[in-house]
């Protein structure tokens, strides 16, 4: 079976449980996975010959696709802002708009100048999961302190690994943003906070694809009811986190579900903090917020 054959029977074998774009993005993932080569490669050699080894290789990964089983913990990592990242069924798998939200703080933090060195800072990540947001700060932002932090003991293993794997220097805590809300059980002297916390609620669940609720609820759900209970718990955490110098504000950034922003806005507003920004995502869609709280 050459790599043509394989398409049209990975089609095939999904058409009737996935969309045509996100069937072409899975074949191309399997088998850059499994072949190790590259889009380009499998645009140019359709003729290429597989071996049964590999076509083995695939036809369970479809079997498991079919369940609705997501791809990454399928072949057990994921791409995130350059970096290749261990995932499992304990970490929510990071998606394209977490990235923009890592671009966002390294681009605040550049230098104005090419050759200037970016201002030593301290950055503390609040449900870090697999590590995605802290590891990328800390691989383009070096002279960054980055701390990191999770209620699962089993995402912080999945997030040291990464650590590890991609020789970054960041320290990882077990805590609990709802339960630990005192400076003194997290890190204390930061400059910025960053979190891309549970923000779709319990009633949206049903609108979802089932490849997404094979992901961890408790990283993704929050009380239809308290839809913002985590940002505040954030934003509350932030007031009484003294600022490190030499900034004099704390900056928190924040990913939202594209329906709250009015919601966010108006409570970190009532809250004290200032310089509120909304920023879109690719989609055109409201996904991140950004504020200071000046103490």
């Amino acid at each position: 079976m050459n790599i043509a054959e394989l398409k049209t029977l990975f089609e095939a074998k999904l058409k009737d449980i996935y969309p045509d774009g996100e069937i072409k993005s899975l074949f191309a993932f399997v088998v850059s996975s499994v072949l190790k080569i590259d889009n380009l490669k499998m645009l140019l050699e359709p003729e290429a010959e597989l071996s049964r080894s590999d076509v083995k290789k695939i036809a369970q990964i479809i079997v498991k696709l079919r369940k609705h089983i997501p791809v990454q913990y399928i072949t057990g990592y994921c791409n995130f802002y350059g970096m290749r990242l261990k995932v499992t069924p304990a970490v929510l798998i990071p998606r394209p708009e977490t990235e923009e939200l890592a671009e966002w703080i390294i681009q605040d933090l550049q230098p104005v100048k090419p050759k200037q060195q970016a201002k030593p800072v301290r950055i503390l990540d609040i449900g870090t999961g697999s590590g995605s947001i802290a590891l990328a700060l800390k691989k383009n932002i070096p002279n960054a302190k980055v701390t990191a932090t999770d209620n699962s003991v089993k995402a912080l293993n999945v997030a040291r690994a990464n650590a590890k794997a991609l020789k970054l220097d960041v320290e990882f805590m077990h805590a609990d943003i709802l339960n630990d809300k005192t400076p003194e059980s997290m890190p204390a002297g930061v400059d910025i906070i960053v979190s891309n916390p549970p923000y779709i609620t319990e009633s949206e669940k049903q609108s979802l694809p089932q490849n997404v609720m094979k992901e961890p609820h408790s990283a993704l759900f929050v009380p239809d009811n308290d839809p913002l209970l985590y940002y505040r718990a954030i934003a509350e955490f932030a007031k009484e986190m003294p600022p490190h110098p030499p900034t004099g504000a704390l900056i928190l950034y924040f990913e939202i579900n594209e329906d709250r922003a009015t919601e966010i806005n108006f409570m970190l507003a009532k809250m004290g903090f200032k310089d509120i920004a909304v920023r879109k995502d690719i989609n055109g869609k409201d996904r991140m917020v950004k504020c200071s709280f000046y103490p």
